[in-house]
């Protein structure tokens, strides 16, 4: 069998609009295939998969989610592949949504009519697995010897802030920016080192990996588009357009123009 394709994606909701009662939910339309889906999208490879969640919603409605409890996860074929999407709930934290990246509308709906509009019912089968409430993070710590061996003394405990102001200044920036270390470093706060060690720990892979997926899924972005490969390359931010058809090629297993010809506009309307 293949290789199964690894997505994640959330069901982002919201308290109804004036006091109505009830909730509403996320839903976002593709105009490649035409239909109404929830949010979601593959997984980079090295990517965890509740980043992969993340990054995805946000890519295509503009709502940065804070994920809540897990949902279920569907599993379907893609042009004879396997396909599994692991589903969270997010509770909407007073983002406006807008459409982006492959999407054209999105639309807050009323819980059933939300379940009604989606296109595919293993969609609607997540959205009736959501019970809306609003959680909070619990950690759980286990209590060991109160020694503290040397080697973990020296070594200090990652800052989840400077991370987080390292992804906020490369997303801000845009994939054709061409960030130093020291830009990093900067916008982190800390010295080049540190900045480097926060964001790995917190994201597991380096910054300008990071900012390489970017500038990948941009192309293929455009290049689902039409646009041709050397144009794709310069408007994403590669060097030219072998630059990215070598790390095209490292994530897809395909070149740029051969996916170009597979999902541009002139292709066939497969479920992706």
């Amino acid at each position: 069998m293949s290789e199964a394709i690894l997505a994640a994606g959330a069901v982002v909701w919201r308290p109804a609009a004036h006091g109505a009662g009830g909730v509403e939910v996320l839903v976002v339309h593709r105009p490649k295939y035409d239909d109404w889906s929830l949010p979601k999208g593959k997984r980079e490879p090295g990517e965890h998969v509740l980043l992969t969640a993340v990054r995805e919603v946000h890519e295509e409605t503009s709502v940065r989610p804070v994920l809540g409890p897990r949902l279920r996860t569907v599993e379907y074929l893609v042009r004879g592949r396997p396909k599994q999407v692991d589903y969270w709930a997010a509770p909407g934290a007073g983002d406006h949504a807008a459409a982006s990246h492959e999407v054209d509308a999105v639309a807050w709906l009323a819980w059933p009519q939300g379940r009604e509009r989606l296109s595919y019912p293993h969609d609607a089968d997540v959205i009736a697995c959501l019970q809306p409430r609003k959680t909070v993070p619990l950690v759980l710590v286990r209590h060991a010897s109160g020694r503290v061996p040397a080697a973990r003394a020296a070594r200090p405990e990652a800052d989840p802030g400077p991370a987080a102001r390292i992804r906020a200044l490369i997303h801000d920036a845009g994939t054709a920016a061409d960030l130093t270390a020291g830009d990093l470093a900067a916008a982190a706060g800390c010295s080049r080192y540190a900045a480097y060690r926060a964001f790995h720990q917190a994201y597991g892979l380096a910054p300008s990996d990071y900012q390489r997926q970017l500038r990948v899924r941009a192309a293929r972005g455009l290049l689902s588009r039409g646009v041709p490969p050397a144009a794709a390359a310069a408007e994403a931010g590669f060097a030219d357009q072998a630059h990215l058809t070598r790390w095209f090629r490292r994530y897809y297993g395909i070149t740029p123009g051969a996916y170009r010809s597979a999902v541009g506009p002139q292709a066939g309307t497969d479920e992706r």
